[in-house]
């Protein structure tokens, strides 16, 4: 299925095709054919540009991911594997309940824990250091704790990674965007020009069959999701309604974290089919998921599907 900006692109194509072959000495106001022909071949440079962008995104947001649920598993394994090795009567187990009372549910709080884990950590190997005789430092699988800060002192680079990639690709968005209206105003205006150039009857005129001008394109229509259903602890499994999303050029499943996330800023690319997604730092809370259905004309959102993740 076509982007918006493929049409105008094709368009583009022929356009230059017949200017070229009848009359490229023709210009229509400020464009020459050199000039359309540099923009419209430009198309395809400012899409791979998008989607190259786009792909850096998603790598930084696997980065954050990958990076949040080592914070969560070590968050979690610590009072476990602690809880084990310490005496019954030990007053460290006073602090393992108090640990316990943060639910690493959000980002926020997968940090707040975090931070107290690394904390006690570090008191316990005080307490191991001072031990007679002297006891290693205290690891969770062979992992220290000098692991768990520097993965602390990483999420915030990495979330603002995101934020700087995301920057860059909505300009690469509005750069494909931009070019596009462009090329389009000029197919557009050539076409009328080159009507009013050539009489009737005329090889140029005839020559404009081979343009496609199309219709004016209608806005797409939803593309509402079917079945959306949790497979624990972090995916959520997506089926989609058949036959929606007509006129669209792109497909999109968007989605937010109540109380976490201001408006539907984690996206997928969507599969018609039914797809699989994963949703890091949901636990315990709703997330609401959209089918966005695009074309030149604008989007479409479904209704909204909310979740429970566990």
């Amino acid at each position: 299925m076509s982007e918006y900006w493929e049409d105008i692109y094709h368009r583009g194509q022929q356009t230059i095709g017949v200017w070229t072959t009848f009359a490229p000495a023709l210009t229509v106001g400020e464009v020459t054919l050199a000039s359309h022909t540099t923009d419209t071949a430009a198309l395809q440079t400012k899409a791979n540009e998008r989607d190259v962008q786009q792909d850096t995104v998603d790598v930084a947001r696997d980065a954050r991911d990958t990076n949040l649920r080592l914070m969560e598993q070590l968050c979690v394994r610590f009072p476990r594997k602690l809880e084990g090795d310490l005496a019954p009567a030990d007053p460290l187990h006073a602090e393992i309940a108090d640990l316990r009372n943060i639910n690493p549910d959000t980002p926020d709080t997968v940090a707040a824990r975090t931070r107290r884990t690394i904390s006690l950590w570090n008191r316990v190997n005080t307490q191991r250091a001072a031990a007679v005789p002297p006891l290693p430092a205290f690891n969770v699988g062979g992992t220290l704790v000098a692991a768990l800060d520097t993965a602390l002192t990483s999420q915030n680079t990495l979330l603002q990674n995101i934020e700087n990639e995301r920057g860059k690709l909505t300009q690469k968005r509005e750069l494909l965007r931009a070019l596009a209206g462009k090329v389009d105003r000029n197919n557009k205006r050539w076409y009328a020009a080159w009507e009013g150039e050539f009489a009737d009857g005329s090889a140029e005129q005839a020559a404009l069959a081979q343009i496609d001008t199309g219709g004016q394109t209608p806005p797409p229509s939803a593309l509402e999701i079917n079945t959306a259903v949790v497979n624990p602890p972090t995916q959520v499994v997506l089926s989609y309604v058949p036959g929606g999303g007509d006129h669209a050029t792109s497909f999109k499943l968007v989605w937010k974290i109540e109380t976490v996330d201001a408006d539907f800023t984690h996206e997928a690319v969507l599969n018609l089919a039914g797809q699989t997604v994963t949703v890091a730092g949901a636990a315990g809370k709703t997330v609401s998921f959209k089918a966005r259905a695009t074309n030149s004309t604008g989007s479409t959102d479904s209704a909204v599907t909310q979740v429970v993740m566990p």
